[in-house]
């Protein structure tokens, strides 16, 4: 009963939510929806009927209802049926009394004690079964088969009939065959002595065309095992193909001798050959109504069609993938296309990073550039402004490296002129210093000091915006107090501050000293000298745990790069295409 009320609701909710609604009924409905312990089905529709005002009420016994609910419950209704009409007895069939039909209509006249029609099994009724599939088929009919065309009703119809159409004759004195008339018996059931006349069968002559109605075309190789099964029932000799065709052969069908398959969209798809349907992805892609689509699409917009074969996807990749046009505009791939290779950390100062941030706007003395080194282990950032990039300004600054934390390994720089040649090359080839030159097609080797410039980038720009008076050129101004912060921050790859790792201890900032921090108020000489003399000492510890780090971290990196990589390899004599350098002179129109 609460389904019932839950149901109504749901479906007269118009009602529900315009009217009070009373439920009268025996069964305690309001304390089974009102139960604060009920679970399941019975606590989805109390929530279900909570927003509507219902009112439950049970029904009170009525005396003068009673006799009548128990009629109801036990008495059995019996209906008379109605008398038979033994007058005539009709016999209709769907579709064939309509004037659009045959126009075939049986009227059994007379009195009779009843009528039986018996149902056989259509594999016993051959002779009709033969005789529709040589009609609907449209075939030459064999001989020993009469063929008789009725171009004129074989009953008199009566004048208020209209299951009946008559056609309109030429001939005036045509009038429908009678069948009731005649000096026989009356019983219906006797023969006629003049039922032979009547069905007497006028040979005629059938033009059979050449040609079949339907123009089939052949099966295509690929199908030819599921068309055998489904016409002929013949399977394979191997066991493992005869079940893969058992299977397969559910999602496809036979019309007009043509095998189609039923998509899950509900569209016939025609089996084609792979020929016939490159022609069609190729019409569909590049031809009069092609916009240069993508393969998945080709092949959706063909199947959408009607057309199906088994390879039609790897096709279209190999079409798109050819096509010179679709080449020249295609989107880049951002993907990388190999795996990550990092650069293994050893110590301390041994690897550097060198780079050149250009141009800033002139500042004090005309400078206008900013040389960027890094060191590869402690993450510790060293620049220099310069007027002029060159050779023998870059020389300069790595001394001044070298004076204050010795001679490095190697330095890894981008494939400039003013640092893979000329004075700074020779500087580094005499003092035995390794020059690694990043590739151009390659630019991430050297990532390390392009984050760091990005970092100095970000750290100078929102300083120069308050005051609101000061100019871009006093970014020079700025620039230590922008390499102090990013030196005291922890960096994510070792755990510890650049400024820990080069001199083994934090540093004291502006706001300890401001605001009491722990280390400023509890200061002594004593404590803090001999406090110093074991940090240096465990300096050497606390760089091993953040060299373990860092390869932890490059292992991390290596595993989330791989997920993305999308490999490209080239073989010598591949035609590439490569990015257009130069800007000048092109539109929105012009390939990248």
């Amino acid at each position: 009963m609460a389904y019932d009320v839950y149901m109504t609701a749901k479906k007269l909710k118009h009602y529900f939510n315009a009217h009070q609604i009373w439920v009268i009924c025996e069964a305690p409905i309001s304390e089974i929806m009102s139960n604060k312990d009920a679970s399941g089905r019975i606590a989805k529709w109390a929530i279900e009927l909570a927003p509507y005002t219902l009112q439950y009420d049970r029904r009170d016994a009525i005396k003068s209802q009673a006799l009548a609910d128990f009629l109801v419950d036990w008495a059995e209704i019996e209906y008379e049926p109605p008398p038979p009409e033994t007058r005539y007895g009709k016999m209709h069939f769907d579709g064939s009394k309509m004037k659009s039909g045959f126009g075939a209509d049986i009227k059994i006249s007379g009195h009779f004690e009843g009528c039986e029609f018996h149902h056989i099994p259509r594999a016993e009724n051959e002779a009709a079964d033969t005789v529709s599939k040589l009609r609907s088929m449209r075939q030459a009919i064999p001989a020993g088969v009469a063929l008789e065309h009725l171009r004129k009703p074989s009953i008199k119809p009566l004048a208020e009939s209209e299951s009946i159409f008559i056609p309109a004759s030429s001939e005036g004195d045509a009038t429908p065959m009678d069948i009731d008339g005649g000096s026989g018996s009356d019983n219906p059931g006797t023969e006629r002595p003049n039922s032979a006349e009547a069905m007497a069968v006028e040979p005629m002559e059938v033009d059979i065309p050449d040609e079949p109605v339907f123009a089939t075309r052949p099966v295509p190789a690929w199908a030819q095992p599921i068309m055998s099964y489904l016409k002929y029932g013949s399977l394979p000799e191997e066991e493992v193909s005869a079940r893969q065709i058992q299977r397969r052969a559910k999602a496809y069908t036979i019309i007009n001798g043509e095998l189609y398959k039923k998509s899950v969209t509900n569209v016939l798809q025609r089996c084609v050959e792979p020929a016939e349907g490159h022609e069609i992805l190729r019409d569909i892609h590049q031809g009069e109504c092609g916009h240069h689509a993508s393969s998945r699409t080709l092949v959706d917009k063909a199947f959408w069609h009607g057309f199906y074969w088994p390879s039609a996807l790897q096709e279209a990749e190999d079409m798109v993938r050819k096509c010179n046009d679709c080449q020249r505009y295609a989107s880049k791939i951002h993907m990388p296309a190999s795996e990550l290779k990092t650069i293994p950390i050893t110590w301390p100062f041994v690897v550097w990073c060198l780079d050149v941030v250009e141009p800033f706007k002139g500042a004090r003395g005309g400078m206008t550039h900013i040389l960027v080194l890094v060191d590869k282990f402690t993450k510790w950032i060293k620049v220099k402004p310069i007027r002029k990039c060159d050779g023998k300004t870059a020389v300069s600054f790595l001394k001044d490296i070298i004076l204050r934390y010795g001679y490095p390994h190697s330095v890894i720089t981008d494939n400039g002129t003013n640092f893979a040649e000329g004075p700074f090359a020779r500087f580094c080839a005499e003092k035995k210093i390794r020059l690694d030159v990043a590739s151009v097609a390659h630019p991430q080797s050297n990532g390390q000091v392009e984050r760091a410039n990005g970092m100095v980038l970000a750290g100078i720009k929102p300083r120069l915006i308050e005051p609101l008076e000061r100019t871009l050129g006093c970014w020079l101004d700025e620039l230590p107090a922008m390499l102090w912060s990013l030196r005291t921050t922890p960096n994510r790859s070792t755990g510890y501050t650049s400024f820990f790792l080069v001199y083994g201890a934090e540093a004291v900032l502006p706001a300890d000293i401001e605001h009491d921090c722990p280390r400023v108020t509890m200061y002594t000489k004593a404590e803090v000298k001999e406090a110093r003399e074991n940090d240096v000492n465990l300096l050497e510890e606390s760089r091993e745990l953040a060299l373990s780090r860092s390869a932890i971290y490059q292992q991390h990196l290596r595993r989330y790069h791989s997920r993305r990589v999308n490999q490209r390899v080239f073989q010598k004599g591949d035609l590439v295409l490569r990015l257009v350098q130069r800007t000048a002179g092109m539109h929105k129109l012009s390939p990248p």
